[in-house]
């Protein structure tokens, strides 16, 4: 995952908000602003979401680091013969193998978002006797 860190900008009015943008550690903010700002502490998922430690977030900085940070899908299914479970990281993977197996499977996905929400139920080889 890539690191990113708090980059807020020096504002010389009295009573002015800090605006504060986020973006690499060598001080290039997501959303292309061009004046130079001082770096800050570093990003992480929960000061993003709960604890902000600085006022006047640029919402487009914002925006982008909570798509850099979130979770990636996960598709699941459980081997109907033994009761395994098989994780991949596409769809396509988890329909191909559960189309090997005998009986059907549900594939499951989890993250972003939903947990544990069902994609599709995959119908494979005939149930063994």
């Amino acid at each position: 995952m890539e690191k990113l860190i708090y980059l807020p900008q020096s504002s010389h009015q009295i009573g002015a908000k800090t605006r504060t943008h986020i973006g690499t550690p060598n001080g290039v903010p997501l959303c292309a602003y061009k004046k130079p700002v001082k770096e800050g502490i570093e990003v992480t998922w929960d000061n993003l979401h709960y604890e902000t430690p600085y006022e006047g977030l640029c919402e487009t900085c914002q925006k982008k680091a909570k798509m850099i940070f979130r979770p990636k899908a996960k598709f699941w299914y459980m081997d109907p013969f033994n009761g395994d479970i098989k994780e991949f990281d596409k769809l396509n993977n988890a329909e191909n193998s559960a189309i090997k197996e005998h009986g059907n499977s549900t594939i499951w996905q989890t993250g972003p978002g939903d947990i544990n929400k069902i994609i599709e139920i995959a119908e494979g080889l005939n149930p063994l006797p």
